[in-house]
């Protein structure tokens, strides 16, 4: 399967909402607990999520366009997210999410980047 970038922009800009549908209002004992060792609660997968909002995947997007594969990506410190988990509830954490994510795909539209 090939996506479109019109059908990768829509999944890209309902997450935030599914997200906030699957996990808001459910009880800390749900979103903070963890399968085991080594394992991320839902409230440190929605940290990650914003740290990789922030400083993942729209810098390499960049990097792509500018220098193609000439450039290797910035290492992404996939643990970088524990102090915004530890120190941030999950309701800040899924607001925190969606907006970073909007001003995401707003840099992206104004793009105007073609499927190919």
């Amino acid at each position: 399967m090939t996506a479109t970038l019109p059908e990768v922009l829509a999944s890209l800009e309902r997450t935030p909402a599914t997200l906030r549908a699957w996990l808001a209002d459910l009880p800390a004992a749900w979103t903070d607990s963890h399968d085991g060792p080594e394992t991320w609660s839902p409230h440190e997968v929605v940290a990650h999520l914003c740290e990789g909002e922030r400083v993942d995947w729209m810098p390499r997007l960049r990097i792509i366009l500018a220098h193609g594969g000439a450039r290797p990506f910035t290492p992404f410190d996939r643990l970088a997210h524990q102090t915004e988990a530890d120190d941030t509830d999950l309701p800040t954490l899924l607001d925190r999410f969606a907006a970073l994510r909007t001003d995401n795909l707003a840099d992206l539209r104004a793009m105007d980047l073609s499927d190919a």
